[in-house]
């Protein structure tokens, strides 16, 4: 940091030619400055963008006792390693280096450290390299962090009563505050076209349905919409009331604690009953789709009923394709049989975590296997692939995530 601020401003200036004010024009067009290679600058060039190829002093100290020494000869090199001692080395021809044991690498140093250890013996060397160099307008975190250590640097001057007063007292700190409360503009905005040609490339109806919440209805896609739950959404009356909001990978309430009802446009309103007919949250409907033709519901009853007899098996590919086929019904193919089963086993496993456990007194108990009690009947639900409206026979559809299982 303060290796550019002496490349910008002069190592050499004196202290209090700085309180001039010309700190001021310096940061009011702060840069930053991005190594880049030949091959990207010359890119870059190309492309109109802003390129420097820079100058930059480092400096370099060692011990003397750990300088290496060059020779001739192989003969002087065995006897120089001998006496020193050290190790020897051919480089070239002509030239053999041999360096002491255990000595330092030249260690990269501050211009200021540099001369006070080149005042105490040790060899002191200037290094130059030039870079390419992408020149950017900086940041208002990075402008800020140069202003900050820069005027702490000048508080230390003043207390010492090196300097009057602190240069950078007028400068201040950049914000972007004025960006959030600045007036809004269209073209801040999608226009309908735009939101159209989006929603054309939307992979299914769950996809159409979310982007439209953020499109038609207004919400906030990381949060309010990954948190909207079926009881916000009233077909009858058209509107929606998200009152919770999706943080932090867990359930939350939205920033306001009141929710003004939300009107559906006529597009969002069928993308989201179609979502909601279709059953995307259930495991069963999803395989479903996957391994069976014709309507949904026949489809989702069907799987339902085949695999009604093997709740508390595991599943393989061709188990379910062998009790499908028993039953008349033919699979589409050996990869959707594979994919649905995959879908079918995590969906029992979840099904019967969820069982496994019951609300007593206040706190959650597991319940231990065989264990017998007020309960939902596991063979009431089909644990492999259960409906999304039988998930738990106790909890209103109202509170099930429209968007299923999330986290």
């Amino acid at each position: 940091m303060f290796e550019r601020l002496f490349r910008d401003l002069g190592a050499d200036m004196p202290l209090r030619s700085l309180a001039d004010g010309r700190l001021r024009g310096y940061f009011a067009d702060f840069k930053a400055y991005r190594v880049l290679s030949e091959a990207k600058a010359q890119q870059a060039l190309a492309e109109g963008k802003s390129v420097q190829q820079l100058t930059i002093e480092r400096w370099t100290a060692q011990p003397a006792e750990s300088q290496a020494v060059e020779v001739a000869t192989k003969d002087e090199a065995v006897r120089l390693a001998d006496e020193l001692p050290g190790t020897w080395k051919h480089r070239r021809r002509g030239c053999y280096r041999v360096v002491p044991l255990d000595a330092q690498r030249p260690r990269r140093v501050s211009r200021t450290a540099a001369m006070a250890l080149q005042a105490e013996g040790w060899v002191v060397k200037r290094r130059r390299t030039k870079p390419w160099m992408l020149v950017t307008p900086a940041a208002p975190q990075t402008r800020n962090t140069y202003r900050d250590i820069f005027a702490a640097s000048f508080d230390y001057a003043v207390r010492e009563g090196w300097l009057d007063a602190n240069p950078l007292a007028s400068v201040k700190r950049a914000s972007t505050r004025h960006d959030h409360d600045r007036i809004l503009r269209r073209d801040d905005f999608y226009d309908p076209d735009e939101i159209n040609r989006l929603l054309h490339h939307a992979p299914s109806v769950f996809e159409e349905a979310f982007w439209l919440c953020g499109a038609h209805a207004g919400l906030r896609l990381p949060g309010e919409a990954l948190g909207l739950r079926w009881g916000a959404v009233d077909f009858q009356t058209g509107v929606m009331r998200p009152y919770d909001n999706w943080v932090r990978n867990e359930m939350d309430t939205t920033k306001t604690s009141d929710s003004e009802a939300i009107p559906m446009t006529p597009r969002l309103t069928r993308a989201l009953a179609q979502l909601r007919r279709r059953g995307y949250a259930s495991s069963n409907g999803l395989a479903a789709e996957l391994l069976l033709e014709g309507e949904y519901e026949p489809a989702v009853a069907t799987l339902i009923a085949v695999l009604r007899d093997r709740v508390n098996e595991r599943l393989t590919a061709h188990m379910l394709w062998q009790t499908l086929a028993e039953r008349g019904v033919k699979p589409n193919t050996w990869s959707n049989a594979e994919r649905a089963t995959v879908l079918l086993n995590n969906a029992n496993d979840r099904y019967r975590e969820s069982r496994r456990a019951t609300l007593i007194g206040g706190q959650l108990v597991e319940r231990p296997p065989g264990a017998t009690g007020a309960r939902p009947r596991i063979g009431a639900v089909p644990a492999i692939g259960f409906r999304l409206r039988d998930q738990h026979q106790h909890e209103r559809t109202s509170d099930i995530s429209v968007w299923g299982p999330l986290g």
